[in-house]
C-alpha cells in the first residue's frame, strides 16, 4: 500500500516536471527521453540481475551501494555545472 501511494505521488509530479524542464517545442522528446530510461531500466534489470546472482549471488548488495554512490557523486558534479540561479541547493554567504 506505500509504495502504491509513492507511485501515485510519483506518477502526479514527474510528468509535469519533466514538461516543464524542456524548452519550447522540445516537451515530446524530453517525454520521450523521460519515459525510455524508465523502460530500459525494466528491460535490462532482469537480465543483469539473473547475471550477478549467476555469478556472485552476494555481490547485489555492495552493487547496489557502489551504484548508489555512483549515482550520489555524479548528481552533484552534474550540480556543478547548472547556472547559479537554477540550483537548488543552498550556498552558504562566505562563498
Amino acid at each position: 500500500m506505500i509504495f502504491s501511494l509513492g507511485e501515485c505521488l510519483y506518477d502526479a509530479v514527474q510528468g509535469p516536471l519533466t514538461a516543464d524542464l524542456a524548452p519550447d517545442g522540445r516537451v515530446g522528446r524530453y517525454m520521450a527521453v523521460n519515459g525510455f530510461s524508465w523502460q530500459l531500466g525494466f528491460i535490462t534489470r532482469p537480465a543483469l540481475g539473473a547475471a550477478v546472482m549467476g555469478a556472485a549471488p552476494y555481490a547485489r548488495w555492495p552493487l547496489a551501494a557502489a551504484t548508489c554512490l555512483a549515482g550520489s557523486l555524479g548528481a552533484l558534479a552534474l550540480e556543478r555545472a547548472l547556472p547559479t540561479e537554477h540550483r537548488l541547493t543552498p550556498v552558504p554567504a562566505s562563498a
